[in-house]
């Protein structure tokens, strides 16, 4: 049995999916819906620790003990402020750390309710990311949710590796439960940092694509990159690029720089026509309203975002790689 909460459902996929393995678990009311269903899914090993400061320290061990990042999650009020010494201690060791509480629902913060206080960012000093998840279900909320796991859990496993926090707020009913396998998740977004040779999952997904679409937003001008684009464009048939005036980014063969002139133009009878197989984003905003309507209603199988941020960006809800470089 799992808990009902899709959120939690798909909160513990996606755990599973980033190759999280241990999981720390202390007890409590507000967190018995997560720690039921992490506790039920064979893939993790859970270790049950009383005290909340002593569970930290063991979760630290954990994860350095290798094997993937350790997850340490308790219920809501003081019980995670006694987190915090660990919590520190793997972030000036840059231990990769999940710390996932439970909290309740934002209308009841400081309303005098018994073990609430303010959890949002309590721990903002000394964690490399802060997350909460939205409380209700709706479909935007789960995709919101969705994005907001798989980015504390590539955050914590990229560059100076550390801790993140997951806050969950949860309403009653806590302890409702179905016969659901735990295997709720939209998708898992993955975060590769190119620094030489480009993965070859990525490159496998681009060879194989038959339709790719090079979308730019907003650019510096640079030559090398216009050079890049075009000779991107040569490497095979099947290859566009759409790019906005701002992207400074010049027409060329394949290359059609008024990207809110094509999309507008676009009927709904030709969309499956235009929708690539593989879409990959650069630069900066997305001004187009019709570029951005047209890929949240037809989305591509694959979407590649090239950047430097920390913060996924999935400007169409579609999004499968956000690449560093």
């Amino acid at each position: 049995m799992y808990s009902d909460k899709k959120s939690i459902l798909q909160l513990a996929a996606l755990l599973k999916a980033h190759g999280v393995r241990k999981m720390v678990l202390c007890p409590g009311s507000r967190n018995a819906a997560i720690v039921h269903t992490f506790a039920n899914i064979e893939e993790f090993t859970c270790y049950s620790i009383t005290d909340e400061r002593s569970a930290g320290f063991f979760a630290i061990g954990l994860s350095l003990q290798g094997g993937g990042p350790a997850a340490v999650c308790c219920t809501s009020g003081s019980a995670l402020l006694n987190l915090h010494p660990a919590v520190a201690e793997a972030y000036y060791q840059q231990i990769p750390l999940l710390v996932i509480t439970a909290d309740r629902p934002e209308a009841w913060i400081d309303q005098e309710d018994s073990q609430t206080i303010r959890q949002r960012d309590v721990m903002r000093n000394i964690v490399k990311a802060s997350f909460q998840l939205p409380k209700d279900e709706s479909e935007e909320s789960l995709w919101h949710a969705n994005r907001i796991a798989n980015n504390a859990l590539s955050v914590a496993q990229k560059g100076r590796k550390g801790p993140v926090h997951i806050n969950v707020p949860l309403a009653e009913p806590l302890y409702k439960l179905a016969d659901d396998n735990g295997e709720y998740i939209q998708r898992t977004i993955a975060a590769p940092a190119v620094k030489g040779d480009c993965p070859s999952e990525v490159l496998s997904i681009f060879e194989r694509s038959r339709k790719v679409m090079i979308l730019g937003g907003f650019s510096l001008p640079c030559d090398k990159l216009q050079q890049n684009l075009e000779t991107i464009c040569q490497h095979k048939n099947g290859i566009v690029v759409v790019a906005e005036q701002l992207s400074n980014v010049k027409p060329g063969r394949k290359i059609i720089n008024c990207a809110e002139r094509l999309f507008s133009s676009i009927t709904e009878e030709e969309a499956e026509l235009f929708k690539p197989d593989l879409l990959i984003t650069f630069g900066g905003s997305l001004v187009s309203k019709s570029a951005k309507l047209f890929f949240r209603k037809h989305k591509p199988d694959f979407h590649f975002n090239v950047n430097f941020s920390d913060v996924l960006a999935d400007t169409f809800g579609a999004l499968s790689h956000q690449i560093e470089m």
